[in-house]
């Protein structure tokens, strides 16, 4: 929680696992559970308009990390109440704070280290381009219950000419401007469980393979 807060105040670009780990924040706290796959829509909705209302209104870091975590666990009980009448657990239940923490400073304890690398997502910088550029696929996730393909799947069929299912335009559209950003080398992780059809259709198209440590 702490360390996407940081980052957001510092002009950093959230990855889907920081939003996803705010959310899963606010479903504990509003049903009882992390998990909120089954979850209706409106509610998962409302998971989400939740989250975004804790990151953008936790307290300011300038503080020592006890006060920080209190000020934060009282905002997520106020916002858990816009998800569910009678919220499970409190903020204060589900992020928890000790007298030692008042000791250290809550800036401090989030800050990450500098990068010579940037996350950023494809609207980021769509329009400009990058000297190198990694692009990085995803799995299918985790208790989908819908039949979206990897990505890996997804764009190695696009590389073998395969019809492109109507539901994959928009992820077609991603892939290519996502590609077509870097100016000299452009390296695409693609997960290790990917089929060797998907990893036979990237070299074909001219990508070159890395073997793993």
């Amino acid at each position: 929680m702490g360390r996407a807060v940081a980052k957001l105040r510092g002009s950093h670009t959230l990855t889907r696992h920081d939003i996803e780990s705010i959310d899963q924040i606010v479903a504990l706290a509003a049903f009882g559970e992390a998990e909120f796959v089954d979850r209706s829509i409106d509610e998962r909705i409302s998971i989400r308009n939740a989250s975004t209302k804790l990151l953008a209104d936790a307290p300011s870091l300038d503080q020592d990390l006890q006060s920080w975590i209190r000020g934060v666990a009282a905002l997520l009980t106020t916002v858990s109440r816009a998800v569910a009448d009678q919220p499970m657990r409190s903020g204060g239940t589900v992020l928890r704070t000790s007298a030692a923490h008042a000791g250290y400073s809550a800036q401090a304890s989030f800050q990450t280290s500098p990068q010579s690398m940037r996350a950023q997502t494809i609207h980021d910088i769509k329009g400009e381009s990058r000297n190198a550029v990694l692009i990085i696929l995803d799995r299918k996730p985790r208790n989908s219950r819908t039949n979206r393909l990897p990505q890996s799947d997804m764009w190695a069929s696009q590389l073998r000419g395969l019809p492109v299912d109507p539901n994959d335009t928009e992820e077609v559209r991603i892939a290519f401007v996502a590609l077509t950003r870097a100016r000299r080398y452009c390296l695409v992780a693609v997960p290790d469980d990917s089929t060797e059809e998907s990893i036979s259709a990237f070299s074909n198209a001219g990508l070159i393979s890395m073997p793993t440590a």
